[in-house]
């Protein structure tokens, strides 16, 4: 196999994962035939547990890999961005540390882009619990039409196929080059404007139905730890799709938008509620909920859910 991608694995105190991430890894460099043109970008935030010790065993095992060790911790922004500025390959794709690609992940990956060059591919995705067992198999329609991306993208109803995830994605280096798209700074959901910023520059998408990466749902994980923080960061990153559209002239795409945001905004009251009761976020995201409610034709679901918010009922309205 001759493949011209760079992976880029950041990690920070993954001492407990990082070898089932590279181990997947490396399986899959076998299955494939691995010969040359993948490049293994592994990019360390920081870290005090020993991680490093693990990543310069692999590194001396394969001549593949580039290690970057930064010396203060910044975020995972900023470590992504040190990995886009040392990529050489065509191709640029990413792994979370604590998670693992399936055997054929690099096979297909190679298949899909040796058939027809695109700027994104993006394939589905299996949700693993902590013991390794797969819950729930994400998959998505094959579709080669941008335009019904962006529109799927939106449609979190029937699974989180497209999402937001930089990691279920592939992409063409002269995208984020030509386009200037970097992640953005201090944010936790850096991977949502990111991502959306590149499926709309992009001038082709290909989605392929195939399940080639393992979230492992780990309940300790930062984004599942709610915060006053992290629910405003989520309100930002919605925020900053809005503002992509508009300054794309995507207005076709509103509607679908705003039932997004209303599945959002439902789900983050939930949260609120149930994590920070007396946070003046549940003022704030019950204005939010009732202000975009207003601009589309809400499921019966959604009414419903609707009536119960008005009236305070909150026991009642997370029983839906």
């Amino acid at each position: 196999m001759k493949l011209n991608l760079s992976v880029i694995i950041t990690t920070f105190n993954s001492k407990k994962t990082i070898v089932n991430c590279l181990n997947s890894l490396a399986a899959s460099c076998a299955h494939a035939g691995y010969d040359s043109g993948l490049e293994v970008i592994i990019v360390d935030d920081g870290s005090t547990d020993g991680s490093m010790e693990i990543i310069r065993y692999f590194n001396s095992i394969f001549a593949n890999y580039k290690i970057i060790e930064k010396k203060k911790n910044t975020g995972n922004a900023d470590t992504r961005n040190v990995g886009l500025d040392v990529a050489s390959g065509e191709y640029i794709t990413f792994i979370d540390s604590d998670d693992e690609v399936t055997v054929d992940y690099l096979t297909e990956i190679n298949k899909n882009l040796s058939e027809k060059k695109t700027d994104m591919l993006i394939f589905g995705y299996n949700q693993v619990e902590d013991e390794n067992i797969v819950q729930e198999k994400i998959k998505i329609e094959e579709i080669h039409d941008k335009n019904l991306v962006l529109k799927k993208y939106f449609h979190i109803e029937d699974g989180d196929a497209i999402g937001s995830y930089t990691w279920n994605k592939v992409f063409k280096k002269s995208l984020l080059s030509k386009n200037k798209i970097r992640f953005l700074s201090g944010k936790k959901f850096e991977d949502v404007p990111f991502c959306f910023n590149c499926i709309l520059c992009a001038s082709s998408v290909k989605c392929i139905n195939k399940c080639l990466y393992n979230y492992i749902y780990r309940s300790d994980s930062t984004v599942h730890n709610v915060t006053e923080e992290l629910i405003l960061d989520r309100l930002w990153s919605l925020k900053e799709i809005k503002n992509m559209m508009i300054r794309s002239h995507m207005e076709e795409l509103y509607p679908d938008y705003y039932q997004y945001c209303l599945s959002a905004y439902f789900y983050l009251y939930k949260q609120v509620n149930q994590e920070m009761p007396r946070s003046s976020l549940k003022g704030d995201l019950k204005y939010k909920i009732i202000q975009v409610a207003s601009k589309i034709k809400p499921t019966t679901k959604d009414k419903v859910k609707l009536v119960l918010l008005r009236m305070n009922v909150l026991s009642l309205l997370y029983l839906i």
